[in-house]
């Protein structure tokens, strides 16, 4: 052995020790490399070296699979600076003149790493562990078919599925299942035809339903030709109008479904589909729907349990001490109770003007049959004998009119004790003091004048200076705003913060929207008869 060889065997230790921070500028001779860690190594670092720290974090490696482009390190532990970057060919190979040609094209990123580090492995004199990585993943040039917003040729990143293509290809939305064909997704790759069901991939979170796209791909998406609706309990894509398949079952479309709480496993309606409305409706459970057969236009709907279990609530709003939602026996309550709960009225609060907001007063109207109800639907439309329950113009009057005016919205409870009157929904509110009323109309000085217990209409009027000759002081009244509600009170009950208004008479009305204007135009009539004649003697 001459000086050299027992000189690098001398440092040799020492290198090893810091392999993990490598000495740049210190060299083993290539004979020394050969010797002593086999023909394998002594292969310095790719100078491509991008995304060194891996993909393996964002990839599913039983799933996502490997092909032309797609780069890999390849470090072997215990060796310094003994990397490799080695890129797969267009033919799906790993090359390279140590270790030969590695197949591994279409595998699965978790087998391709086993059979890389098995051929490396072999190569190595000393057992060595193998260390591998996805560096970088390959581009992959797809085409996507269909009546899409955007369809044609596209070149994707390797890490995106079928789904992120056809939303490219759709102008960045998911088609809809009512129109598109989801659950029949064909993709071609040179001799091979397969099938996915999106619907189920984002109803369903099925990953083999998404897979990753691969270079070459043909996507093609049809417009739905057969479909079923589905209704009541259910929720999120899987709702309206469904693609149906071939042979489905009831039970198969279920599958789909991600059902409510609140649905009724007993309680599975069937509609045939047929002229005038359809067939008779068949009811059943879910287990009794699984073998079921199911024809195009069919309607699935799913009832709701008959007890939910959801208690009552009431909101407490306002100046309490503690707001919120609270809980209330379903025959109704107390709104002296419920205070307590909430702790009281704050230091700022005029518990004696409490009231509620119920803000369901419309609920009458809307208790119509839902569009979604199981009813008769042709194929292509909407379901038929959907609408209002017939009520007559007068009621529908009356109810437009307590709409717009917030009629019975509030409900005053101040000093009464409010013993039964919430419901579910209602809202307590509890407003701010104020130590002032406001006078408004045809006043001498309108404004904001303090409030005096035991004070009248008149007094109040006296500190406005009395009213104007427009007056019209036998129609006053009193105004209260509730959080945003606005109700006409008597003239004889004014509370701190009230409007008290002073409408004009109907005479002055009169002339000043009738004659007024009438008084106006008479000179420019009598302006312009004066033009004409000039005009005709000329």
């Amino acid at each position: 052995m001459t000086f050299r060889e027992s000189l690098y065997l001398i440092t040799l230790p020492f290198l090893l020790l810091v392999q993990s921070q490598p000495v740049r500028g210190i060299e083993l001779p290539p004979e020394l490399i050969k010797k002593y860690f086999g023909d394998a190594a002594g292969k310095g670092s790719s100078a491509d070296q991008s995304g060194s720290e891996g993909l393996d974090n964002s990839l599913d490696p039983q799933r996502y699979l490997v092909g032309g482009g797609d780069q890999f390190q390849i470090s072997i532990v215990g060796m310094p600076s003994q990397d490799y970057h080695p890129v797969v060919d267009p033919e799906g190979n790993l090359y390279d003149g140590d270790l030969g040609l590695i197949p591994v094209g279409k595998v699965s990123l978790a087998k391709a790493k086993i059979i890389i580090a098995e051929k490396v492995k072999k190569s190595l004199r000393k057992n060595y562990e193998v260390y591998i990585t996805i560096s970088r993943v390959k581009t992959s040039t797809v085409s996507v078919t269909g009546t899409l917003v955007n369809p044609g040729t596209l070149s994707l990143s390797g890490n995106l599925r079928i789904l992120d293509a056809l939303k490219l290809a759709n102008g960045g939305t998911v088609p809809s299942p009512e129109k598109f064909n989801l659950r029949r997704i064909r993709v071609r790759n040179l001799d091979s035809l397969k099938e996915y069901d999106l619907l189920r991939f984002l109803n369903k979170q099925d990953p083999d339903q998404n897979p990753y796209v691969y270079p070459g791909d043909l996507i093609a998406i049809d417009q739905v030709d057969s479909r079923v609706y589905v209704t009541g309990e259910v929720r999120d894509f899987v709702s309206g109008w469904v693609p149906l398949r071939s042979g489905e079952t009831v039970g198969d479309i279920l599958s789909l479904a991600n059902l409510n709480e609140s649905a009724d496993s007993t309680a599975v309606l069937l509609q045939r589909s047929g002229g005038n409305g359809g067939g008779p409706i068949r009811t059943m459970t879910l287990s009794e729907a699984a073998s079921l057969p199911i024809y195009a236009n069919d309607v699935i709907s799913i009832g709701k349990k008959e007890t939910n279990g959801r208690p009552d609530t009431v909101q407490i709003t306002g100046e309490v001490k503690r707001p919120g939602t609270y809980p209330v026996s379903p025959g109704g309550g107390s709104v002296e109770t419920m205070l307590r709960l909430a702790g009281g009225a704050t230091e700022y609060g005029s518990p004696e003007r409490v009231f509620i907001l119920r803000h369901r007063r419309l609920d009458v109207l809307s208790a119509s049959i839902s569009e979604k109800s199981l009813v008769g639907i042709p194929a292509g439309g909407k379901p038929q004998g959907i609408g209002r329950q017939s009520v007559r113009p007068e009621v529908a009057s009356s109810f437009t009119d307590l709409s717009s005016s917030g009629d019975f919205t509030l409900l005053d409870v101040s000093g009464k004790g409010g013993a039964s009157l919430l419901e579910d929904g209602d809202e307590i509110h509890i407003p701010r003091k104020e130590n002032c009323i406001y006078i408004s109309g045809n006043v001498r000085k309108p404004g904001t004048y303090p409030f005096r217990s035991g004070d009248d209409f008149s007094d109040y009027l006296s500190r406005a200076e009395g009213t104007t000759d427009k007056a019209d002081v036998k129609n006053a009244y009193v105004l209260a705003s509730y959080k945003g509600v606005t109700q006409i009170k008597d003239i004889r009950d004014i509370s701190p913060g009230d409007i008290i208004v002073v409408p004009a008479a109907i005479e002055y009305k009169r002339w000043t929207n009738v004659f007024m204007p009438i008084i106006q135009i008479v000179p420019g009539i009598l302006s312009l008869i004066v033009t004409i004649i000039v005009l005709q003697t000329q």
